[in-house]
C-alpha cells in the first residue's frame, strides 16, 4: 500500500508485480484526477467496498443497475427513484455508498445534508469514467455542467478513468487538478483485427449469419454508438428474438414525431440491460461502453464504425480501449475486431489550419461576450433575446444567469472531433498508427468491398393514341393502360 502526497501536481505509483487490482496499490481514491492505468482493475469496487462514505457519479443508469446488482449494500439513484427511498437508505446506513447518475447528484447531496451527513466535508465524490465528461459534453451539457459545479464544493473529489483525455483537450474545470497515475507491471495485451469495408453493416450481417449457421463459434457482441443500424440489421435478417439481446437507452419520453428506441426495434425485441443473460447476438450502444461488467466465456467483441454516422467513429484513446475490456471472462478477451470504413475526406484543411481558424472564431466569440455583458441589463436582454431567437448559432457561446458565457470546452470538442474524422479515420494506415500509439497490438487486417449492383431502368415500347392522349403497354392479351399524356411533342 502506498501513501500519497495529495499536494503534488503529478504522482506516479508503481504497482507490485503481482498486483492486479487497485486495492493492492491504494486504500482510498486520491484527490484530483486518477489515471488508473488499465480498465477492469477494480477502481469502482474499491470505492464500493472500503470504509469511506462515497457518492459515485456516472452518466448511464445501465451502469448503476449493473453495479447495484453485484453489490446489495449500494443504493442506485436515477430518474424514478423517490426521495423517500433515498431517505430510508440514509437513515439505515452509517456509511453511505450511493451510485447516482449525473442528473440526480444534486438531489442526493441535498438529502444527505438534510439528514446530517455533511457530504461536502465527509464524503468522497467519485466521478467514474472521467473521459465521459468530455465525450458527452455537448450532448449532456446541463447535467455535466451541474456536476462540475457541485464537485467544486467537495473537499474530497476524484475524477477517475483508465483512458484519460489528451491534455490539450482536457476540460477547463479539471486541467489544474493534481494527477495520480498507476503504472502496472502486468497489463493484458489487446490485439486489434482490422476489417476495412465499404459497407460495415453487410459485414455484420455476414458474421451473424455465419454464427447462426454454425460457421463461426462463440457469441457475438457488437458495439455500435447507434440503435438505428442494429434495428435495421435485426429486421433485414429477420433474426429470432430468442437469439438477440439489445442494450440501449430506454428513451420512452421522446418528443412528438420522434421514434423511441423500442419503436425502432419493435416489440418483439425488448430493450434489456447488462444484468440479463447473454445471447448468441448482442448489440450495445454507448450506454454500455464504459464501466459495465459483461460475463461471457464465449464472447467475441466487435466495434462497428460507419463514416456516414460520425457519432459511431469511436475515439481510440478512450472508448475503444474501454470497450475492449467490457467482457471480463472471455476466452477471446485478448482480441477485438474493428469493422469500419475510411472517411477519406477530400478537404485540404489540416488539423493545424482548422485549429487556427477555430481559434479566430473563439476570439470573435470572446469579444462579443465582453461587449454584450458590459451593456445595461435592459440592452443586454434585448440583444441576447435576438441571439436566442436565431438559435445562438455563434460558436462556443451559451446563456446562463442573464449573461453570455464563453465555453472553451466546446472549442476543445471541435478540435478533437475534427482530428478523429479527418485524421485518425482517414485511412486504414492512419487508424493503425493510432492503435499503436495507444498501446494496442495490431493483428491481421482484412479488406472487404461489396460490389454495388447497377440495375438499368426498364425500357419499354409504348403505343401512343394521340386522340385520347394516352399510352399503352403491349401485352400478350392486347394492351393495358400505362400513362395519360398531358402533352404530345410533335
Amino acid at each position: 500500500m502506498v501513501n500519497i502526497d495529495y499536494k503534488q501536481n503529478e504522482t506516479t505509483l508503481q504497482a507490485d508485480e503481482n498486483a492486479n487490482y487497485l486495492d493492492a496499490v491504494i486504500e482510498r481514491h486520491p484527490y484530483g484526477l486518477l489515471d488508473k492505468g488499465k480498465p477492469n482493475c477494480g477502481g469502482t469496487d474499491l470505492a464500493i467496498n472500503n470504509k469511506y462514505p462515497t457518492i459515485i457519479a456516472v452518466l448511464y443508469r445501465n451502469l448503476v443497475r449493473n453495479k447495484v446488482a453485484q453489490h446489495k449494500h449500494v443504493l442506485g439513484v436515477y430518474g424514478g427513484v423517490t426521495d423517500a427511498e433515498i431517505i430510508s437508505y440514509i437513515l439505515s446506513h452509517t456509511t453511505v455508498k450511493i451510485m447516482v447518475t449525473y442528473d440526480s447528484v444534486g438531489r442526493v447531496v441535498r438529502l444527505l445534508e438534510k439528514y446530517g451527513k455533511r457530504p461536502y466535508d465527509n464524503t468522497l465524490l467519485l466521478v467514474d469514467e472521467e473521459h465521459v465528461l468530455f465525450n458527452h459534453y455537448a450532448f449532456r451539457n446541463p447535467a455535466i455542467k451541474g456536476l462540475l459545479k457541485i464537485s467544486k464544493q467537495f473537499k474530497w473529489v476524484c475524477f477517475m478513468t483508465a483512458t484519460p483525455i489528451d491534455r490539450e483537450f482536457m476540460l477547463d474545470e479539471l486541467k489544474d487538478l493534481p494527477i495520480t497515475r498507476i503504472k502496472w507491471q502486468n497489463v493484458r495485451e489487446v490485439k486489434v483485427i482490422q476489417n476495412c469495408t465499404n459497407n460495415p453493416n453487410r459485414v455484420v450481417c455476414k458474421l451473424i449469419t455465419d454464427a447462426l449457421e454454425g460457421r463461426l463459434l462463440g457469441n457475438l457482441h457488437f458495439f455500435y454508438n447507434s440503435v438505428d443500424s442494429p434495428a435495421s440489421i435485426i429486421h433485414q435478417l429477420k433474426l429470432p428474438p430468442e437469439q438477440v439481446r439489445v442494450i440501449c437507452a430506454d428513451d420512452s419520453k421522446q418528443g412528438r414525431g420522434k421514434k423511441t428506441n423500442q419503436a425502432k426495434l419493435g416489440n418483439d425485441y425488448p430493450i434489456e440491460d447488462t444484468t440479463t443473460t447473454v445471447k448468441k447476438i448482442n448489440f450495445y450502444t454507448a450506454t454500455a461502453f464504459e464501466g459495465c461488467d459483461i460475463y461471457d466465456e464465449d464472447g467475441r467483441t466487435y466495434i462497428v464504425s460507419d463514416k456516414y454516422k460520425s457519432h459511431t467513429l469511436v475515439d481510440i484513446s478512450t472508448l475503444f480501449i474501454q470497450i475492449a475490456g467490457r467482457i471480463r471472462d472471455s476466452q477471446y478477451g485478448g482480441e477485438i475486431t474493428h469493422i469500419f470504413n475510411e472517411t477519406r475526406y477530400t478537404t485540404t484543411l489540416t488539423y493545424e489550419e482548422f485549429k487556427t481558424s477555430s481559434e479566430n472564431e473563439l476570439q470573435r466569440s470572446e469579444q462579443l461576450v465582453t461587449e454584450v455583458n458590459t451593456m445595461t441589463k435592459a440592452s443586454r436582454q434585448i440583444v441576447i433575446k435576438g441571439l436566442m431567437q436565431k438559435g445562438l448559432d455563434i460558436k462556443y457561446l451559451s446563456y446562463e444567469d442573464d449573461l453570455l458565457q464563453l465555453d472553451r470546452n466546446l472549442f476543445k470538442l471541435d478540435m478533437r472531433n475534427f482530428k478523429i474524422t479527418h485524421e485518425i479515420y482517414l485511412t486504414c494506415d492512419s487508424l493503425q498508427k493510432e492503435y499503436i500509439n495507444r498501446g494496442l497490438t495490431v493483428g491481421e487486417s482484412e479488406t472487404i468491398y461489396f460490389t454495388i449492383r447497377f440495375r438499368p431502368p426498364r425500357c419499354e415500347t409504348l403505343q401512343i393514341d394521340r386522340s385520347s392522349r394516352t399510352a399503352s403497354r403491349p401485352t400478350k392479351g392486347g394492351t393495358e393502360p400505362y400513362i395519360r399524356i398531358t402533352d404530345i411533342i410533335r
